[in-house]
């Protein structure tokens, strides 16, 4: 099993046109690994913040906006991710092919982020989540609550509607909850990696629109 807090290294094929290699993934608790096996060794072929990801399945290889019709048609498992900014600062998008359907779901749900939205709270990952410093200081009320100093600075895993939070205060571990009008959000590799899931998610809906105006006309 693929666990989101610890290491996993899977082999999967890389497709390039009409050429396949094995490439294998590292997921780290922050981190991805592309890498190739060379003799018994791995060497790391390029990496991304885990943060900085996207993925989708791809079940239907001649409709999807990712791939040209007929280029992996017949092959299983279809996995395509996207590594929204590599070690190099660049864009790279891999098509890769999972053993198993179980193992591309696996992957899927390790790296999409499993914050969820409602109309009273939002909880993030601890490897997603954002970071907010300290700018009032404030007294805990309760036992559950956080004592916060000025410049305190505390990862954020959930926030509630009515304008409180639970998190970790950075300095010494300790969590609770404690009133987001005392904090300030840090802009920080969080804001980034969901701004450009966000401009990606765009682009892609963008060129989906596209390429049905196209056909539409044609």
């Amino acid at each position: 099993m693929i666990k989101a807090d610890g290491t996993n290294r899977k082999p999967l094929s890389k497709l390039l046109g009409s050429n396949k290699e094995h490439v294998y993934l590292y997921l780290f608790n922050d981190v991805l690994l592309v890498t190739k096996k060379k003799g018994s060794t791995f060497q790391v072929r390029d990496y991304c913040q885990r943060n900085s990801l996207y993925v989708e399945a791809v079940d239907n290889p001649d409709k999807s906006r990712h791939l040209a019709p007929g280029v992996a048609t017949g092959v299983p498992n279809l996995l395509f991710l996207a590594l929204l900014s590599n070690h190099d600062n660049k864009q790279v998008e891999l098509v890769l092919s999972c053993k198993a359907e179980s193992e591309r779901t696996r992957w899927v749900e390790a790296i999409t982020p499993s914050s969820s939205a409602g109309d009273t709270e939002r909880i993030y990952d601890y490897w997603d989540c954002p970071q907010f410093h300290c700018v009032q200081k404030y007294i805990a009320q309760q036992p559950d609550e956080l004592t916060l100093e000025e410049s305190d600075v505390i990862n954020v895993t959930r926030k509630m509607a009515d304008g409180w939070c639970e998190g970790e205060r950075i300095r010494d571990g300790e969590k609770g909850w404690f009133p987001a009008s005392h904090t300030e959000e840090i802009n920080n590799s969080h804001v980034r990696a969901r701004n450009l899931r966000m401009r990606y998610r765009l682009l892609m809906a963008s060129q989906e629109y596209s390429q049905v105006e196209f056909g539409n006309r044609h």
